[in-house]
């Protein structure tokens, strides 16, 4: 990992990870209910350059070993990136049919699992030339490449009205074979408890 090449201990780099996470719990209710009450996109848009604006400051404050800034700033990126998974999710299924649910649910599993075996690959090609560092730098392109195609789709469709948006619900990235299990989940009647 990144941490560890630039010189942080294990205990270090746990703490590193864990504020990422913990950044990502603090900050999905809050963008959850702005993505609620506002253009999902907009959310997207100014979560994603959030991130681009952390990732290019981790770079230097990466590279000076500056531990608590990182674990500062990996905080904030962590609670910007996270949930944009959920975000993107709540508002395709804000645009779709109940019978495209299937469909959208298996592009997006399909295009996170292109991403995930991508993304590392691509982030170690350019930690290979530029150092530890780069592995930040990698995410600061490619939020930013995903900006752009926000900020243009933005451009292009009309906004979904607010009457029209189901509520955010947190999601994970993984199979939707759990959804029937979400208390929000597809198929369930009110009142309907969760399968055993």
């Amino acid at each position: 990992m990144a941490s560890q090449q630039s010189g942080f201990n294990d205990a270090e780099t746990g703490a590193i990870l864990s504020a990422a996470l913990i950044g990502a719990l603090v900050f999905q209710w809050p963008l959850g209910w702005l993505s609620d009450r506002m253009d999902r996109r907009l959310t997207i848009l100014g979560s994603s350059l959030i991130g681009v604006l952390v990732s290019s400051l981790l770079v230097w404050t990466l590279a000076d070993g500056n531990e608590p800034g990182v674990i500062a700033l990996c905080f904030v990126l962590g609670g910007a990136l996270l949930p944009l998974y959920s975000i993107c999710l709540a508002d395709v299924n804000d645009r779709i049919d109940e019978s495209e649910l299937i469909a959208a649910a298996s592009g997006f599993v399909l295009v996170y699992g292109v991403g995930s075996a991508f993304g590392p690959f691509a982030a170690s090609l350019v930690m290979g030339r530029t150092g530890p560092t780069g592995m930040f730098l990698f995410i600061a392109v490619a939020l930013a490449v995903f900006s752009a195609f926000d900020a243009m789709r933005i451009r292009q469709r009309e906004k979904t009205a607010i009457a029209d948006k189901q509520s955010y619900v947190a999601t994970p990235s993984t199979s939707y074979a759990v959804l029937p299990l979400h208390e929000h989940g597809p198929d369930r009647a009110e009142g309907e408890a969760a399968p055993q």
